[in-house]
């Protein structure tokens, strides 16, 4: 048991002052008026008190049939965050190997968007053996003036749970998340590259190349790519598709064999990871772009536009999708909890040399 505090202050300052000293130094996790009461031998009426000074002053949050948690203690106005939410895993598998340029991308944006507003932006790393209940506790600890944000929400389920369980505000890059969620329309815009090389530039082999097996991010254009074939009159051909663990010789293997209906002459690539690799390779074999084969890269990269010759894209507005989650995170601190918002972007088609 803890010992009873002096009285040169009032009491319930004396043990305010105390469990104000703790969170600061991050020794309490969960509080309530019944552990302060036994703790510090405490009639009820004053461990209200302690509790409602700390409430009041922002020291803890306060959520019905949940309990009472520590505020994380920043240096930003009011206390506004927007934190990205990741496991350990996904953040290495994910956002460091898989989406480097995509996550690192959005995440630039919503800083940007946070700077305007003072408003911090961290990036937490949480245990995927969290249970609900701690992952409560540490979503509660950065105060109700707190966003989060998930960027593969597919991946984190339980988290995803927690956030839309107990209302705190969160958006969710995805097209296919519960709840709130922001993506862009990659089927059309898949649908327009296509056609464009169909009709525009006359190709009829053309290529889909895919980063392994897994269609997970890339179903949307590879429906994409199939209807507008089948729209075109152009059937579909499961040997164009490359789903291959890449490598150059893999894919100069793949690029250069000949098929009953000819020659590939164009290529559709779902990310622009292996779109990057297969133009060096048509590059360094000697092909000739676009006369040879066309080109369309999904994402744009900076490079794309100096390369020689300069590569189609399909560009995903990331810098607006970010100022968006910002903007509707804002509103729901400001405002209330929402668990309905879906919003989709349109990709932009951006024609160069290539094609």
């Amino acid at each position: 048991m803890l010992k009873k505090p002096s009285k040169k202050l009032p009491l319930y300052r004396k043990v305010y002052d105390s469990i104000v000293e703790q969170l600061e130094n991050n020794k309490r996790e969960k509080i309530s008026a019944t552990i302060l009461s036994r703790e510090y031998s405490i009639n009820r009426n004053t461990a209200e008190k302690v509790m409602d000074l700390l409430e009041a002053n922002g020291k803890i949050r306060r959520i019905s049939r949940k309990g009472s948690f520590p505020i994380k203690q920043s240096g930003c106005l009011h206390g506004d965050s927007i934190n990205f939410l990741f496991t350990r895993d996904t953040f290495s598998n994910q956002f460091l190997d898989t989406y480097p340029f995509v996550n690192a991308k959005l995440i630039d944006g919503i800083y940007r968007s946070a700077a305007s507003k003072k408003c911090d932006v961290n990036i937490l790393l949480l245990d995927p053996a969290s249970s609900k209940a701690e992952l409560g506790a540490k979503f509660s600890s950065f105060g109700p003036r707190a966003g989060f944000v998930l960027l593969n929400p597919e991946t984190m389920p339980q988290v995803l749970s927690v956030l839309r369980g107990e209302q705190f505000p969160y958006m969710a890059y995805s097209s296919v998340a519960e709840g709130n969620r922001i993506s862009h329309d990659s089927y059309t815009a898949s649908c327009r590259a296509v056609e464009h090389l169909v009709r525009i530039t006359g190709r009829k082999n053309i290529a889909f190349l895919n980063p392994g097996s897994d269609f997970t991010y890339t179903g949307d254009r590879m429906r994409g790519y199939r209807d507008t074939l089948k729209k075109c009159g152009i059937p579909f051909r499961e040997e164009l598709v490359f789903t291959r663990p890449y490598s150059d010789t893999e894919f100069l293997a793949f690029v250069q064999s000949d098929y009953p209906g000819g020659k590939i002459d164009a290529v559709f690539s779902a990310t622009f990871e292996i779109g990057r690799k297969a133009v060096n390779v048509l590059k360094f074999c000697g092909t000739r772009i676009p006369e040879e084969i066309a080109v369309i890269v999904y994402y744009d990269l900076p490079e794309f536009s100096m390369s020689v010759p300069s590569i189609s894209c399909v560009n995903v507005p990331l810098e607006k999708i970010a100022a968006s989650m910002v903007e509707n995170l804002f509103d729901m601190i400001n405002f209330g909890f929402r668990d309905d918002i879906r919003i989709v972007f349109k990709d932009e088609l951006i024609l160069r040399e290539s094609c």
